[in-house]
């Protein structure tokens, strides 16, 4: 039975975000730059390999993020009337204006500037519709645009779109389970693509079907410490951080493996859930301890705040600006200089903050006019 839950806001998750966020920075403006690009065998060759799967998996950590929040809400509020519509209306405008705004800035500047077309071979409707993971997955590849960084945002709609609907029909008295039949959805799901074009790992990476590992992670988490079974989880004390370690070893695995397509598709996706669900579980309790102190830091939680702004608009910043300023051409590499790295992690800051306060909070205002109750 999960019980009702009331919890103040727990500042290490906006910490966590902030990390989610500066994963993805550091994939972007670190890993794949001309930083770290060097001939195999080499040092830097080295440190890419490695870095590589753990700040890819910053998306990861968000998807698990959503799943514990979304999840939590679902689970606190499942026979609420009010369910369903506030639900949606609070996800639309914290969701729905800012990435129309994002695709409608690279629309404007398409049209005013006579650029190559921004969006891709797939048009503009599977960005406005949040179906573009589905264009990837048939184009089999990511394509060079700005507004690549809405594949994630559409799988996270997808999810909020049925997940109500699921947790709202699901019997009560197993809840506990739902979250390993999402595991075992994904695992079929990812079988499923692999056993209809062998090979279609890009695939297995883009559909929502396919990434309910780490969303069932969260969701897990989220019941955990709703039921009767997280004052025993706390009595473990220390010893919980021992469990991180065979999910740890699992993603070193996977960072050390040459090709590990197969290997994530078919373990690698849930091994790093499992890690980033059991980080969330022990930084969530209010027992203060270094870890705690390092994720609820004021620069992680400043990152995590304007998380979705920055994640959204990076692409479209960084690279131009960088490139206007450094090598005459808006179409310039990824940074080439540890100066040029800094700014890229920063340079979205302020436009975040002016879009905070004066779009995304009032919108967010609206929203929770809305009860639950």
């Amino acid at each position: 039975m999960v019980a009702p839950h009331s919890a103040p806001r727990v500042l290490t998750l906006d910490g966590l975000r902030g990390t989610a966020v500066l994963l993805v920075l550091a994939h972007h403006y670190i890993v794949l730059s001309p930083l770290l690009s060097a001939p195999f065998g080499t040092a830097p060759a080295y440190l890419r390999a490695a870095l590589y799967l753990p700040t890819a998996a910053g998306v990861d950590l968000f998807f698990v993020l959503s799943g514990f929040l979304v999840g939590g809400i679902l689970l606190d509020y499942r026979q609420s009337p009010q369910l369903l519509p506030t639900f949606y209306l609070r996800r639309f405008v914290r969701i729905v204006p800012l990435a129309w705004l994002c695709i409608s800035v690279v629309f404007v500047v398409g049209l005013i500037t006579g650029l190559p077309a921004l969006e891709g071979p797939a048009g503009w409707w599977p960005y406005y519709t949040f179906t573009v993971n589905f264009s990837l997955a048939a184009h089999g590849n990511w394509w060079m645009s700005w507004l690549t960084p809405l594949w994630s945002v559409a799988i996270e709609e997808q999810f909020y779109l049925l997940l109500p609907l699921v947790v709202r029909i699901w019997p009560e008295g197993r809840l506990a389970w739902l979250g390993p039949a999402l595991i075992a959805f994904a695992w079929l799901a990812r079988a499923a693509v692999l056993l209809a074009s062998p090979g279609a790992y890009f695939a297995c990476h883009v559909l929502t079907p396919c990434r309910l590992d780490a969303f069932r992670c969260g969701f897990t988490a989220a019941w955990l410490v709703r039921s009767h079974l997280w004052p025993a989880w706390q009595r473990l004390g220390c010893w919980r951080w021992l469990l991180l370690a065979p999910p740890a070893a699992a993603c070193a695995a996977l960072c050390v493996r040459r090709n590990n397509s197969l290997a994530l598709a078919s373990w690698g996706y849930t091994a790093i859930a499992v890690f980033d669900g059991l980080l969330l579980l022990l930084l969530y309790e209010p027992a203060q301890s270094w870890m705690r102190k390092v994720f609820s830091s004021p620069v992680l939680r400043t990152y995590g705040k304007y998380s979705y702004f920055i994640y959204l608009f990076q692409v479209m910043l960084v690279g131009p600006v960088l490139g206007i300023l450094f090598h005459g051409s808006w179409r310039a590499p990824a940074p080439t200089t540890v100066f040029e790295t800094l700014i890229a992690f920063v340079l979205p800051l302020p436009l975040a903050w002016a879009s905070w306060r004066w779009f995304e909070e009032p919108l967010l205002g609206l929203g929770r006019r809305r009860s639950y109750a």
